[in-house]
């Protein structure tokens, strides 16, 4: 079963829940003020999430231990 994770908005709305297995990187993106993570999926899209690079790999890192 794919490991999914939910991140803050990058400016706002609700919560993104991601499947994680489906990055395939992801990089900083800050816009008008606003930081956050850019993530690549495999399928070519991109998601702008409000949370730092670092909580994204943890993400990622927190699901290959379960």
């Amino acid at each position: 079963m794919s490991k999914v994770a939910s991140f803050k908005p990058f400016y706002h709305g609700e919560n993104s829940f991601v499947v994680l297995d489906r990055i395939k990187h992801f990089s900083m993106h800050s816009s008008n003020g606003f930081n956050g993570t850019k993530i690549h999926f495999d399928d070519g899209t991109e998601l702008l999430v409000g949370e730092w690079p670092e909580a994204v790999r943890d993400a990622i890192e927190q699901a290959g231990k379960e």
